[in-house]
């Protein structure tokens, strides 16, 4: 078996949306970055639980954020970085990930509740933003 000692992961996560008027309680993208940042943190935490080697231990970095808008429409990107422990595959772990990065998909209810807002002349903004989680920034593999 290839060393897997310092295996590295790196990946980025993005999102597009219509921006809100102030008074609006809905985030922001760049809201939502950091809250994105906030799960991975807690999925490492979870995952350590328990770990007190830092080598058998998943160490998350917040490498960049970086957000702006054009008025209308707001996007945020946040890099993340991983040390994986030997115990951790890379797969493994971008599977875990995209399960607290991506959005919930639409339950019956909440289709049926935006149609009938939609069908009374109203807007709503379920379904705007467009994540983009996990695109590839790099990876790199010592020993293997």
């Amino acid at each position: 078996m290839p060393d897997q000692r310092g295996r590295s992961l790196r990946r980025e996560w993005r999102i597009h949306a219509d921006l809100a008027h102030s008074a609006n309680p809905t985030a922001s993208p760049a809201e939502l970055a950091f809250e994105a940042w906030g799960r991975v943190r807690a999925l490492a935490d979870r995952f350590n639980a328990g770990r007190e080697s830092a080598f058998g231990r998943l160490l998350a970095t917040l490498h960049a954020v970086n957000s702006g808008d054009d008025g209308v429409y707001g996007w945020a990107s946040a890099r993340f970085g991983f040390r994986l422990p030997p115990d951790l595959t890379p797969e493994q772990l971008e599977a875990e990930v995209r399960g607290v990065l991506n959005p919930s998909p639409p339950t019956p209810l909440s289709l049926r509740t935006n149609g009938a807002i939609r069908g009374e002349g109203s807007r709503t903004r379920a379904g705007r933003a467009h994540f983009t989680p996990f695109s590839t920034c790099g990876r790199r593999g010592l020993g293997g």
